[in-house]
């Protein structure tokens, strides 16, 4: 394969990647709030898809499609959370 078929990721991706990772910080604080308990999963749903859709604004790119993604990978997530927490309890019930 040559250097120049080699696809580096659109910037709606580094956008994603951008809010997924300040989300993670927020998932930290709000879980100091008395009554909350939040996952990275929904967090990253929430507030990543957020962030990464006002990143791509501000840049004049796609918004939806960033929010989207974001989206997308928090849901990946909450999937392996609830596999790896609760699939247990669930196959031996």
């Amino acid at each position: 394969m040559a250097l120049s078929q080699i696809q580096t990721p659109s910037k709606a991706w580094k956008f994603v990647v951008i809010g997924v990772i300040v989300s993670l910080p927020i998932t930290y604080i709000i879980n100091w709030l008395p009554n909350s308990e939040t996952s990275i999963g929904g967090s990253i749903m929430v507030f990543g898809a957020f962030i990464a859709g006002v990143i791509a604004k501000l840049y004049l790119m796609d918004s939806s499609a960033a929010g989207l993604r974001a989206g997308l990978i928090g849901a990946i997530f909450e999937i392996f959370n609830f596999l790896i927490n609760e699939g247990n309890s669930v196959l031996s019930s």
